[in-house]
């Protein structure tokens, strides 16, 4: 619950900066409607004889990889406030794991970089970074 209105400040804070043609993580948008804007493209394309060459990247498993560090100086830099920005430091830095099952409890392990698998708050992460990279 606590992470869905988080996201909802931060996604508040990157709609005017997330690129337009970002359509993961953004309400409404999905890869469906990305592969319908793609196909309209090309049909056009090809109704007119142009070239069509496409790239498409799959940042699945970007999240196990961002450093916490970039990704709180990328919110900063964007505008993100306090004290959203020590929460999610907070949050984000010193985080363990461990599995747990009725009689038995493995190791713990330290995650120094692994973004925690949150299905509610992706944005609070990876889209901002990569739009930020893709514009430097």
């Amino acid at each position: 619950m606590f992470e869905s209105l988080v996201q909802k400040d931060i996604l508040r804070s990157f709609n005017n900066i997330i690129m337009e043609e970002q359509h993961g993580f953004r309400p409404g948008r999905s890869t469906i409607t990305n592969s319908l804007i793609v196909h309209n493209y090309i049909f056009n394309a090809f109704q007119h004889h142009s070239q069509v060459d496409v790239i498409y990247t799959d940042f699945n498993k970007a999240f196990d990889t961002v450093n916490h560090a970039v990704l709180v100086k990328i919110l900063k830099d964007c505008g993100t406030g306090e004290p959203l920005l020590s929460w999610l430091k907070s949050y984000l830095d010193n985080r363990y794991q461990w599995v747990k099952l009725p009689n038995v409890k493995s190791n713990v392990f330290f995650t120094p970089l692994v973004f925690p698998k949150v299905d509610t708050c992706p944005l609070c992460s990876f889209p901002s970074s990569s739009t930020a990279l893709a514009k430097h």
